[in-house]
């Protein structure tokens, strides 16, 4: 009776949830004392026991359950495992070329995944491609634009979306999301009215799968959005925009919170794209998957292997790819590829 009076108690707080530190004046000291509880926080007891919840659901054997976890567990525990504070660590928004009310946004957090570098080659690609707008990014910290993200930040991939609103309040309506491995390669003025004309860019994957999913994310997301996002499309989020003077963003958005604060949604292998792509499939009077939409991005993005960099870059270049994405040792190779220089800017 009392674990049963447990997991019900259990099941109406967030797994992500921790207790956030008093506000420090030093934002270094801050940071470092939210990783700190992240850490220290019964999170991973959480999941741990959840997937433990899972198995009996499912009634798998030992093997198994083994194989869900290994597919599920470390995106899971991206958020309370991610490094905050960074040598490295700033926020700033920087014009290129002539500038406009569109903003591309990217941020890479304090761990040494990401070579910080990856900005500075991505702002140098946007100056040659002939990109007029404006770069809003953050190395380390996390996006708190309404002051109550920070107690998100433990949910695994959260921040995508705070980090577009970050940029929507310095003024801009025309916000783009783009991973900071992927490199621009040519224009990016078709994306851009895509998104306008559209209301968002959104790229169309597969249908979800069930094998991605646990249980609780699954109900959670039925529960919230009302559907059932098995029988709807995956978004895929490298890359993807929103208009945010469109009225109904504020309902999606609602709706994003609202999965934040359970936080039960974002239980699955690829967290923030299975929340968004359950409410865009909710919301899908007011953000159609336009047909024939994929064929004009169909080249959207091709990644390096890490194995042959350059004949990749060559390939991309080539086939007119809108992005390079680099791979996890790639990426500390990007001044040696001078990418900038073989960029020839695109009406």
């Amino acid at each position: 009776m009392f674990q049963i009076l447990f997991f019900s108690l259990f099941l109406n707080l967030s797994p992500f949830f921790f207790e956030l530190p008093t506000h420090e004046e030093s934002e270094e000291l801050f940071l470092k004392k939210i990783e700190e509880q992240m850490q220290n926080s019964s999170i991973q007891k959480n999941i741990d026991s959840l997937f433990l919840m899972e198995k009996e659901k499912l009634s798998l054997d030992d093997s198994s359950f083994l194989e869900m976890k290994e597919h599920l567990y470390q995106r899971v525990l991206m958020g309370c495992t991610q490094k905050l504070f960074s040598n490295d660590q700033t926020k700033r928004l920087v014009k290129v070329n002539k500038g406009s009310n569109r903003c591309i946004v990217t941020t890479i957090d304090g761990s040494k995944k990401r070579n910080p570098e990856l900005i500075s080659q991505m702002l140098k690609n946007l100056e040659a491609i002939g990109y007029d707008g404006y770069v809003y990014f953050r190395i380390g910290g996390f996006p708190n634009p309404t002051g109550k993200e920070m107690q998100y930040a433990a949910v695994p991939y959260s921040f995508k979306i705070f980090l577009m609103l970050e940029a929507k309040n310095l003024g801009f309506p025309h916000v783009l999301w783009v991973d900071a491995r992927l490199m621009p390669l040519r224009s990016l003025d078709p994306i851009f009215l895509a998104l306008k004309s559209n209301r968002a860019f959104l790229v169309k994957d597969k249908i979800m799968s069930r094998v991605n999913f646990t249980t609780f994310s699954l109900s959670h997301l039925e529960k919230i959005t009302g559907i059932n996002p098995l029988v709807h499309y995956r978004i895929a989020t490298p890359v993807f925009g929103l208009d945010f003077s469109y009225p109904p963003v504020e309902k999606f958005l609602q709706d994003y919170y609202a999965c934040c604060e359970s936080g039960f949604p974002f239980l699955s292998v690829f967290p923030e794209e299975h929340v968004l792509s359950a409410i865009f499939a909710k919301y899908c009077n007011s953000y159609p998957l336009k047909a024939g939409f994929g064929n004009q991005f169909k080249h959207l993005w091709h990644y390096d292997d890490s194995n042959s960099l350059i004949q990749h870059l060559d390939f991309a270049l080539k086939r007119h790819f809108f992005f390079f994405g680099l791979g996890n040792n790639s990426q500390y190779l990007i001044k040696s590829l001078e990418m900038e220089k073989k960029i020839q800017k695109q009406p």
